[in-house]
């Protein structure tokens, strides 16, 4: 995957759902929940974010206060790139985008639903790290093109480890491992166990939705009212680690969960 897919495929990632139709050591301390989280929150068109995040294993919370859907694509700058020479890059039309020189995947949130927040947990090495958002907007433009593009230092070790999840997702070679998970507001282990790196896209058709209507939305751009909410997940984790994400799950909801390589999974929440 080059690049820009990388950072910037969420339309052709999140359409996967359609299919269906290495943390701390044991000297680390436990994240300590009251401790302030760092807050990045996307509106139109523009992300509000802190400018330095303390680096190791570290919590984020990411926030979509904007009325339409919002991606959090993360990746770290190569040293001595910059962040205009990589949105250059990203919208220049090259379908190559921007090589390993210039700005490396890490794995963000592939979309977020407006009202929607979640805390991803994660170990993050120091660098300068770059958040964007590719979905398109109503015009038919990525959000990216409307400026839709910053950047915050990592720096330092919090000495944390992450806190106990409630329960686990697993990613196989060739399968997803679901729990039964209930409903409400919790921290899920999205563990990839798999040889490669994998996805964690998930997605529930709203109310009276069904997945033909969602696969509709996607063939006309994106355009209008999402007919299908994202409450989280995670655009690629390297092989044999994880990241945890405290989300929001409806009651009574099915969800699809889905990796471009060609895994997918369905689970209903407990009412």
């Amino acid at each position: 995957m080059s690049t820009r897919s990388a950072l910037s495929s969420s339309a052709a990632a999140l359409a996967a759902l359609l299919a269906l139709s290495a943390c701390g050591s044991g000297d680390d301390k436990p994240a300590d929940p009251a401790a302030a989280v760092p807050r990045i929150e996307a509106r139109e068109y523009s992300y509000v974010l802190p400018r330095k995040v303390e680096g190791g294993v570290t919590s984020i919370e990411f926030a979509n206060t904007g009325t339409q859907l919002h991606e959090f694509a993360l990746g770290r700058l190569a040293p001595g790139a910059t962040l205009g020479q990589l949105r250059r890059e990203l919208t220049d039309g090259d379908d190559q985008g921007p090589g390993e020189d210039v700005a490396r995947d890490v794995g963000g949130v592939p979309a977020l639903s407006p009202g929607r927040r979640v805390t991803v947990t994660r170990k993050l090495e120091p660098g300068t790290y770059v958040v964007l958002c590719y979905i398109p907007g109503p015009d038919g433009k990525p959000h990216i093109e409307h400026g839709m593009i910053d950047s915050f230092e990592v720096a330092g070790d919090t000495k944390q480890a992450p806190a106990k999840p409630d329960a686990v997702i697993v990613a196989r070679d060739k399968s997803f491992k679901v729990p039964r998970l209930n409903a409400g507001r919790q921290t899920i282990e999205l563990r990839n166990s798999a040889r490669e790196e994998r996805e964690f896209q998930i997605g529930s058709p709203e109310p009276g939705k069904k997945l033909p209507d969602v696969e509709r939305w996607f063939d006309d751009g994106m355009r209008g009212p999402a007919p299908i909410d994202f409450p989280g997940g995670i655009q690629s984790i390297p092989a044999g680690a994880s990241v945890y994400q405290e989300l929001e799950l409806e009651a009574g909801r099915t969800y699809y969960l889905s990796d471009e390589h060609g895994l997918e999974a369905r689970f209903t929440t407990s009412r």
